[in-house]
């Protein structure tokens, strides 16, 4: 009987370190996590009330569809959000890490319902909304505005990747979103790279 309760205690031991050990690498990711997202914060900060041209590779997302949708589906909770404003209308998506991900061995009934769609490649104007939701529309005035002041032409669809969000800060006057607008190239854009509010297809 000792030998089993020592062997038991033993378990347990090997358990409890087995749980320290996973609790102290979470801790870690989470630190590096935090540092990383004071150093992203500290510098975004800086590019208050700017704008500049970014190239960006095509970018994969799944759509998710209107601002009620939003809370209550799972790929809210798994990947960042962006969103995308054409005039009056919005919609959102989860924006994927990958230009090709392999999302489908996680969501194989959602890959299974909407195929990927994809935010071109190209260049964009950028700037950034600082504060909440309600306000965003003020910037993406800001943001046509400086296009037309450098009298580039560009898309009516601005993209806004959530940066700093309700998901790590619980003030909203401390958000933090990207803004995007594809400048367009002189030849035009093919039809399939229109952004459109649902699945193509």
């Amino acid at each position: 009987v000792g030998s089993e309760m020592c062997i038991r205690d033993r378990c347990k031991t090997a358990m409890w370190i087995d749980k320290m050990w996973i609790m102290w690498k979470m801790c870690k990711r989470l630190s590096k996590a935090q540092k990383y997202h004071l150093f992203l914060e500290k510098n975004i900060h800086s590019q208050r009330g700017k704008f500049s041209v970014r190239t960006f590779p095509r970018r994969a997302f799944l759509h998710i569809g209107d601002e009620i949708n939003l809370f209550t589906h799972e790929l809210f909770y798994f990947y960042p959000t962006v969103g995308f404003y054409r005039g009056e209308r919005k919609w959102f998506g989860a924006l994927l890490y990958e230009d090709t991900p392999v999302q489908e061995y996680r969501f194989p009934e959602l890959m299974a319902e909407q195929a990927l769609s994809y935010i071109p490649a190209g260049e964009y104007l950028c700037g950034y909304h600082y504060g909440p939701y309600l306000s965003i529309q003020d910037s993406i005035d800001r943001l046509f505005e400086e296009a037309s002041r450098r009298e580039l032409h560009v898309d009516d669809c601005v993209i806004t990747p959530n940066i700093v969000d309700q998901c790590c800060e619980g003030h909203p006057e401390n958000y933090i979103t990207g803004l995007e607008v594809r400048i367009l190239p002189e030849e035009g854009i093919a039809a399939e790279e229109h952004l459109m509010p649902g699945p193509v297809g």
